[in-house]
């Protein structure tokens, strides 16, 4: 059965997977250790010709006697091949200089794919370059570089309700949301509360002491109910049931609301209602949201309404 498994394993390298970046492996165990010799060796000669899926493999395998051969790789003409040799020797023990170097340098995917490794990456240079990546010129890297951070320091619990299902109104995946975002005042000002929160668990803070806990304020089922109705354009956005909550669940609408001002959205029913929960904290995005069109554009003229009631309540308190 062995010798089977060992041959169809052989096989899978000469075959392309789409949207696979390793070799299966599933069935590694079931292989006698001469018949793991000659699988390792076929991975060896296989990323010896610049084979990404058999140098991740090796990663994986721990494999420490291809370590020559993986860091061979790291000099290969393609990105991709180069990265797939530093994930690799970041595994065998090896330097982490080589993702830490993908994510200044590499382009979206490869930077992607960095941070994602270097959130189980040991070194102080692997989590100082995730805090730089906070600020990377793309949001899905951003939010990456957080959920890495999140899994390096055990706060996946934190992001999660009872039943293990993602929480969006828990405070990190509120701030992920604005990571996410394009309107720069909203990302960069997410970007350095992230750099504080992780700045401050480093020096040993308690997670519980930085308000990390979510804790429920609103109805049951408040995300559904705000969500249908600022979608229902039929009828006025009532901002009633907002006003009446505080903390995590605030934040959350807050920042949902937030994310409508974005360039390729410019809902004027959300700046509307951002003015009328005296949402001060967004006026830097308020302010840039408009960016480019004329005066007398109706966003615009949302805009400049909000941004007069905002200071006007800001002077008065």
């Amino acid at each position: 059965m062995s010798q089977f498994t060992l041959s169809k394993f052989l096989d899978s390298l000469t075959h392309f997977e789409v949207f696979e970046d390793s070799y299966d492996i599933s069935l590694w165990s079931s292989l006698s250790l001469d018949e793991q010799t000659q699988a390792e060796d076929a991975l060896i000669g296989a990323s010896a010709q610049g084979d990404a899926r058999a140098l991740v493999t090796l990663g994986y395998l721990g494999v420490e006697r291809a370590a020559e051969t993986v860091q061979a790789q790291t000099q290969n003409s393609s990105p991709w091949v180069r990265f797939a040799a530093h994930r690799a020797l970041s595994r065998l023990g090896g330097s982490s200089e080589g993702l830490i170097e993908d994510v200044i340098s590499g382009d979206f995917t490869i930077r992607f794919g960095a941070v994602m490794e270097l959130a189980t990456t040991e070194g102080e240079g692997a989590e100082q370059m995730l805090i730089q990546a906070l600020e990377d010129p793309d949001g899905l890297v951003r939010s990456q570089a957080l959920d890495s951070l999140i899994e390096r320091y055990g706060l996946i619990p934190m992001t999660q309700d009872q039943a293990g299902h993602t929480l969006l109104e828990s405070p990190l995946k509120t701030l992920d949301m604005r990571l996410m975002t394009d309107l720069e005042p909203l990302w960069q000002q997410a970007a350095w509360d992230a750099k504080e929160i992780f700045r401050k668990l480093a020096a040993g803070i308690h997670p519980n002491d930085l308000g990390l806990i979510y804790i429920q304020t609103a109805p049951d089922n408040f995300r559904a109910k705000v969500r249908d109705a600022f979608f229902d354009e039929d009828q006025p956005f009532d901002t009633s049931l907002i006003a009446t909550v505080r903390g995590c669940d605030r934040r959350w609408v807050e920042t949902f609301l937030s994310l409508q001002l974005a360039p390729t959205i410019r809902s004027s029913r959300a700046v509307e209602a951002l003015a009328s929960l005296n949402a001060k904290w967004i006026l830097p995005s308020l302010k840039v949201s408009a960016t480019g069109l004329p005066e007398d554009h109706p966003y615009s003229t949302a805009v400049q309404n909000a941004i007069q009631i905002l200071t006007s309540n800001q002077s008065s308190l």
